[in-house]
């Protein structure tokens, strides 16, 4: 590998309704948009989960995909969109804090991210995504 190394930078990820704060209500499952991997080479991710009272409670899992999704298709369930075999949940949000993590190497052109509310999570809820990426050139 060569080049030079851009970034890093950080782009919104956002929901269905194209907000930048998804609604993730209650047990609800919501779908982040895709985002293409083309040329990165590390990244890391910002979310944050806000509620109107009491505690958001989201498992957050990571899908990746070979398939461009259309605009009809961005933030909806989509069979070629899976949590890859190897990849384990990876976070629960319990608390209304900035969770940085890194993602490591994915070899599919496309990732987003699945988020489920759990039982305890209110109906206020909603969730800021930030990815983060360097890329080489």
């Amino acid at each position: 590998m060569g080049g030079w190394l851009i970034g890093p930078k950080a782009t919104d990820l956002w929901g269905l309704s194209h907000a930048l704060e998804i609604p993730a209500p209650l047990v609800t499952t919501i779908y982040t948009n895709a985002h293409s991997l083309n040329h990165n080479v590390a990244m890391g991710v910002s979310m944050k989960a806000t509620v109107a009272a009491g505690a958001p409670d989201l498992d957050v899992w990571l899908e990746q995909s070979w398939y461009k999704l259309s605009n009809t298709e961005e933030n909806l369930a989509h069979a070629t969109y899976v949590v890859p075999e190897s990849v384990a949940k990876i976070i629960d949000i319990t608390d209304e804090l900035w969770h940085h993590f890194l993602i490591s190497a994915i070899v599919l052109p496309f990732l987003r991210f699945k988020i489920i509310g759990q039982a305890a999570n209110p109906a206020s809820c909603t969730v800021q995504v930030k990815l983060t990426t360097q890329e080489q050139v």
